[in-house]
């Protein structure tokens, strides 16, 4: 079954450009389908089954978002902990060879983030389809749907992704805290302040009551801002076990933001929101952690890392012995470095001081090649290469005409990605003259760009969730957001 008006599945590029100025005539949509229309939903990722045969993404349906009742309106969560801007989404998988699509979850509950099995046989996603968020398995092999566990999942955004094991056998997810309620966690998102509920015919007003009124405002405004943004990140991480159900609590007692196996699976790494520097920088700071899965004791490698509010910008080396971030300085306009930390004992090291541009982006990770001997970070008009043993970085191509929006790379994070064996990179870029978006295969020894495509449209507010890649580097999919509609596209490599 394809999808009227919304997702167009096509097979282009052996490498050469694509001419896009024949388009189809177009007509006015009626208001009624385009009320009724399918879309994606901000901060969804798509993701491309290790084999490149199946993508799995999220659609929203507008008509189908719970309208709260309880006066719960301006709450993060849904009471059945579903994250507002996920409410009415389906899980869907398209065939890449057929261009076949399936909603797997068919209008049941709310459910988003779909990612796939290191085998790719299976999907794991969120749902709250039995009354509560959990998470669940379609095993592409029989079509089945399998809530792995009870344990209700607790991600606070929506591109807060499950992550597989690299055996394939247990998943990695946040949960609420042990003792904690679904409404527990609504509540505590907005305290101290508590604001009062209504009912859905009361009058849209707000009214808000502080505890902090004999206080200083410098005094309040530091705790509840403190107070407020760790509850917002306030999970525990735990292991499911696919095949049993079993749950092992691994991180209690923080407020985890990124978080993912090092390559062995053998060690858990995160950054904990410790909260605001001050109320007068209003900077994040975060530690970065390490946790062995044989004792299950979290150990600090680098403390007070400023970054911004998703912490994300984190990615372990290939042979997982080092962990690379990049800083996002709010106290120096424009300010962003890029750290490596050794795992097992080390101070962490700035691999970027020499002069250089921003390269913090909320949710980039630094990228590192197969070996593990470069790391290469992105700034709006060149790309760098850091000698990970020498720690020098330097700009190894300078954009002239071009805006770099993204560099295409596994949506997982933190890998480079290149479809000739590491000679070229692939990057989603704006044209500033003519206005038009495109993708361009970059030469990193000349600098040379090749138009891969160009066309007037966006790859949307946040592309970095938009497209993913085939391991065997063949194939690109991405979201193109074409004036009403978004259309599902697939780059072919040749090799």
């Amino acid at each position: 079954m394809k999808l009227k008006l919304l997702l167009t599945l096509l097979c282009v590029l052996n490498l050469q450009t694509v001419d896009t100025s024949a388009q189809q005539r177009q007509i006015p949509l009626p208001v009624e389908e385009a009320l009724a229309a399918l879309h994606f939903p901000f901060y969804a990722l798509i993701d491309l089954s290790p084999d490149g045969r199946w993508v799995g993404f999220t659609l929203q349906d507008d008509r189908r978002k719970e309208q709260p009742t309880d006066g719960y309106a301006r709450v993060h969560f849904s009471h059945t902990g579903v994250p507002n801007q996920v409410l009415g989404c389906d899980i869907w998988v398209t065939n890449i060879q057929t261009g076949e699509s399936k909603n797997l979850t068919e209008g049941k509950g709310s459910s988003w983030g779909p990612v796939w099995s290191p085998d790719g046989n299976d999907l794991a996603f969120y749902s709250d389809r039995s009354g509560a968020t959990h998470l669940w398995v379609w095993e592409r092999s029989n079509g089945s749907l399998q809530q792995v566990s009870d344990e209700i999942v607790h991600p606070f955004y929506t591109f807060e992704k499950a992550r597989w094991s690299p055996d394939g056998r247990r998943i990695l997810v946040k949960v609420l805290p042990e003792g904690m309620t679904i409404e527990g966690a609504r509540d505590a998102i907005i305290s101290p302040q508590k604001v009062e509920r209504r009912g859905a015919n009361s009058p849209t007003v707000l009214v808000y009551r502080s505890s902090a009124s004999q206080k200083t405002v410098t005094d309040a405004i530091s705790y509840d801002y403190n107070e407020s943004i760790r509850n917002r990140m306030r999970a525990d991480l735990a292991l499911m076990d696919v095949a049993t159900g079993k749950v092992r609590q691994i991180v209690t007692g923080l407020n985890p933001a990124w978080y993912d196996f090092s390559p062995d699976g053998g060690t858990i790494g995160l950054t904990n929101l410790k909260g605001y520097e001050s109320p007068q920088t209003m900077q994040l700071v975060y530690d970065l952690l390490v946790v062995s899965l044989l004792d299950t004791r979290p150990r600090v490698i680098a403390f007070n890392i400023p970054m911004d509010f998703t912490g994300m910008n984190v990615s372990w080396s290939p042979n997982g012995k080092m962990l690379s971030y990049i800083t996002s300085d709010s106290r120096k306009a424009g300010k962003s470095e890029c750290f490596i930390v050794p795992v097992n004992g080390g101070e962490p090291r700035n691999a970027t001081a020499t002069p250089h541009p921003p390269f913090n982006n909320y949710w980039r990770a630094p990228l590192w090649d197969a070996v593990g001997d470069h790391i290469y970070l992105l700034s709006p008009d060149s790309i760098w290469r850091v000698n990970v043993k020498e720690n020098e970085a330097e700009a190894v191509v300078k954009i002239i005409d071009k805006k770099i929006i993204e560099a295409v790379a596994p949506n997982g994070g933190g890998r480079f990605w290149s479809p000739d064996s590491g000679r070229s990179m692939v990057i989603a870029a704006h044209d500033e003259r003519t206005k038009q978006e495109g993708f361009y295969q970059v030469d990193l020894a000349t600098g040379k760009l090749v138009s891969l495509l160009q066309e007037r449209t966006s790859y949307g507010f946040s592309p970095i969730f938009n497209m993913d890649v085939s391991k065997d580097g063949k194939q690109i999919v991405f979201v193109d957001a074409e004036e009403f509609c978004f259309c599902l596209f697939c780059f072919l490599f040749a090799k």
